[in-house]
């Protein structure tokens, strides 16, 4: 269905693929990974044309339609739910459009009867074509895809404006889904998902009868889901068949053997230094000593996986507060009429650790706002604490962070007592290491701006942290 060949790209000198080629079949239900910012999600904007590689050619057989869900930088504005979901069904509102605009000519008492004719062939294909569509259960297909990704009816005529960041990746995958590709490519399409509306699209995407290639740090939902996994290793894309939990059994083998090879290459390699050095200058061995140094030059040296990195978390020491940190009391918050909730109190201690759990919908993120500041409530008392010092981070803060700025200047100035060693140091601690601390914003991974924004959070020495999704 789509292929690539002799693919390679690299961002600031560093190669992320070199030469790399790549078939996907119609059948393949494929698991991409890597470390991040090994370039996975670059890969899936190169198979969809939406990045240009260096070298090499993208292959698609014709006719062929690809989904793409990004992680972040999704927006609708202007339409509300239904309608924005339906224009997926381009084919179809075409052929519908079409269909009417031949029922209006054909009412016209000026068309003879050659035209007419010519008419009634023509509406009698497009028929035909909203017949292979399924056109006529296009509407409940729409309903039910939303339903099952967590929207209620209620939300069916909101306008797309009012939903948040984790809403809007939900309708863009509704929007794929509802769609019918022939390959989908979902780069972490659960960030956002609650349980049941995961499980739905597990059970969703086990009927879907076309190829899938996701990259997803969820590991039940890609062994549920796909059959096969692709590595992006030491520049190379690497084949695997079997499932996620199947592959780290034999990344394990595979790394254990890779350490030993290396091991005796280096032993070799050692070897064959001690000889040249020494008989280097003496004539009878000429021969031999320009023998090795031919083989070591053409030695492809082997190159062990990099270990994936554990994030260090230092939480600063923060101010001392007052024994209650907020609390509200009789509070009521609604949008519009929908009543979210009616004269809640709530009080949060010093020292509490807290979790916020529900099902969709039920208000989590719009409490952590509230306690955040970001929401305003209708009614009620929301009384902050002495000295309490309050950061956010919510589903959508990376989608906030300055693209212009690299890594090290997003975090400048917000710790004033911290010297630019210090920071680096920070940010080493969340695996931002070496130059990649001048790496831009706009450049980097999902993962690496989630790391980034978690990063400045931690650095404001607040004595209130509420978290949103932080594992997304």
């Amino acid at each position: 269905m789509i292929g690539l060949s002799n693919i390679s790209l690299q961002f600031g000198g560093k190669y992320l693929f070199k030469d790399v080629n790549l078939r996907i079949n119609s059948a393949d239900r494929i698991s991409l990974v890597g470390s991040n910012g090994s370039g996975k999600t670059s890969l899936l904007k190169i198979l969809i044309g939406e990045l240009e590689s260096e070298t090499g050619k993208v292959h698609k057989q014709k006719r062929i339609t690809i989904g793409f869900l990004p992680q972040d930088n999704i927006v609708h504005l202007g339409k509300s739910l239904l309608e924005e979901a339906s224009t997926a069904l381009a084919d179809i509102n075409y052929l519908q459009n079409k269909s009417q605009e031949i029922l209006n000519l054909l009412s016209l008492k000026e068309v003879n009867d050659e035209e007419h004719e010519d008419l009634v062939h023509q509406l009698g294909d497009v028929q035909l074509g909203l017949e292979e569509l399924d056109s006529y259960t296009a509407s409940s297909r729409v309903e039910k895809i939303l339903t099952g990704l967590g929207f209620s009816e209620n939300d069916f005529n909101r306008l797309t404006d009012e939903f948040s960041g984790g809403w809007q990746m939900r309708i863009a995958l509704a929007k794929i889904l509802i769609a019918q590709n022939d390959i989908l490519l979902l780069d972490e399409p659960t960030n956002h998902l609650d349980i049941d509306s995961l499980e739905w699209l597990i059970s969703y995407l086990n009927k879907y009868n076309g190829a899938l290639v996701i990259v997803s740090h969820d590991r039940h939902f890609i062994n549920e889901i796909t059959n096969k996994t692709l590595e992006i290793f030491s520049n190379k894309l690497s084949f695997f068949n079997g499932n996620y939990d199947a592959y780290l059994k034999f990344k394990e083998e595979r790394d254990e053997l890779l350490v030993h090879q290396k091991q005796l290459q280096d032993k070799k390699i050692k070897e064959t230094q001690k000889f040249i050095e020494r008989f280097r200058y003496k004539a009878t061995k000429a021969k031999q000593v320009q023998s090795r140094i031919k083989r070591l030059e053409n030695t492809e040296l082997i190159e062990l996986p990099d270990n994936e990195k554990e994030i260090t978390l230092n939480f600063p020491v923060p101010p001392s507060s007052g024994k209650v940190n907020i609390e509200l009391i009789s509070v009521y918050k609604s949008y519009g009429d929908l009543t979210v909730f009616r004269g809640i109190d709530f009080k949060i201690d010093r020292g509490d650790k807290i979790a916020f759990v529900g099902p969709n919908g039920a208000g989590k993120s719009t409490l952590a706002n509230i306690i955040s500041g970001k929401v305003e409530i209708n009614s009620g008392d929301k009384i902050v604490g002495h000295n309490t010092s309050i950061t956010n981070y919510s589903q959508d803060i990376a989608d906030n962070l300055n693209p212009d700025l690299d890594v090290l200047e997003s975090v400048y100035g917000i710790a004033k007592e911290k010297t630019l060693g210090q920071l680096r140091s920070i940010l080493g601690s969340f695996l931002f290491t070496g130059d990649e601390v001048f790496k831009k914003v706009g450049v980097l991974s999902g993962g690496e701006k989630s790391r980034l924004a978690l990063a400045k959070i931690l650095l404001t020495k607040s004595n209130l942290i509420v978290l949103d999704e932080p594992t997304n």
